[in-house]
């Protein structure tokens, strides 16, 4: 199991990462990392090139497992924090996705940036019919579906992030071998 990326790893996993946020809705692959009790390939991914001794993280409950929370302790010397609106990341599965939401920063005028980004493992991940997405990045709309997610969390993200924008959560969606994200400033449409 590789817990650490090479450089040239890491580098590819940022530019996977930040296409996927620059173009919401792209699903890109995570190459050269392995999942962890609970935690899929590329939730470990994003771990690895994002996460560090600066960005406290949040693991749901359920995916806190001693095993996963010390293999993150050691590779990236993040802090775990029991609660979601404190971290800087925050990991749930989409079963409880919706639930997290109220419970995240949403940044503050000053300082939008100042928001928890939220990790969310999907059973699966594929374009095509589910919801309909438009905004920056997005040439005229993008459909993505998303299985395994809590009813409601697309509208509540959505609204979330349309009552304040610059103010949001920012969300990657995991599945195995897959990634993708919806920037704060995407709009959702749900059929």
């Amino acid at each position: 199991m590789e817990m650490a990326l090479s450089p040239a790893a890491s580098a590819a996993a940022f530019r996977v990462l930040l296409d996927c946020m620059a173009r919401p809705g792209r699903i890109g692959r995570l190459e050269g990392v392995s999942g962890i009790e609970g935690l899929y390939e590329a939730t470990m991914g994003i771990i690895l090139a994002l996460v560090d001794h600066t960005a406290p993280l949040h693991l749901e409950a359920e995916l806190a497992t001693p095993t996963a929370c010390d293999a993150i302790r050691f590779a990236t010397g993040a802090r775990l924090l029991a609660k979601p609106g404190e971290a800087t990341f925050a990991i749930t599965t989409g079963m409880r996705a919706k639930d997290m939401l109220p419970k995240l920063r949403q940044g503050s005028p000053e300082y939008p940036d100042n928001s928890t980004t939220l990790i969310v493992q999907c059973e699966a991940l594929r374009l095509g019919p589910g919801v309909s997405l438009s905004g920056p990045g997005i040439k005229t709309t993008h459909e993505l579906h998303a299985t395994g997610l809590q009813e409601g969390f697309w509208p509540a993200l959505n609204a979330i992030n349309q009552a304040g924008f610059p103010l949001g959560i920012d969300v990657f969606l995991t599945s195995p071998g897959a990634v993708t994200a919806i920037a704060r400033s995407t709009r959702i449409g749900v059929a």
